[in-house]
């Protein structure tokens, strides 16, 4: 039988609980809005670095403006206040 879907599911679950602990212990530790802009600016460093390795530049300069409109929103909404807030919850 084949349960590399359950498998998955499994790794999964435990990735997010082990996941929630640390940042919760690194959010007492340091509190919650340094945590914050640590984890977004090594999330910038480590993108870009891929996007280097893949396509050959570090950042997709020749992207239409609409696009990063919309990515910089997308960021802004669920990257930098919904974290604000689900670290502030954690602590």
């Amino acid at each position: 039988m084949n349960y590399i879907g359950e498998l998955a599911a499994l790794v999964t679950s435990l990735s997010f609980s082990f996941g929630s602990i640390f940042l919760t212990l690194a959010g007492r530790r340091v509190g919650s809005m340094v945590l914050n802009r640590t984890r977004l600016l090594l999330a910038i460093v480590f993108l870009s670095i891929t996007h280097w390795i893949t396509l050959g530049i570090p950042l997709p300069l020749h992207a239409e403006p609409h696009r990063w409109l919309w990515l910089g929103l997308s960021g802004i909404v669920g990257l930098v206040l919904g974290h604000i807030f689900l670290f502030q919850a954690f602590v």
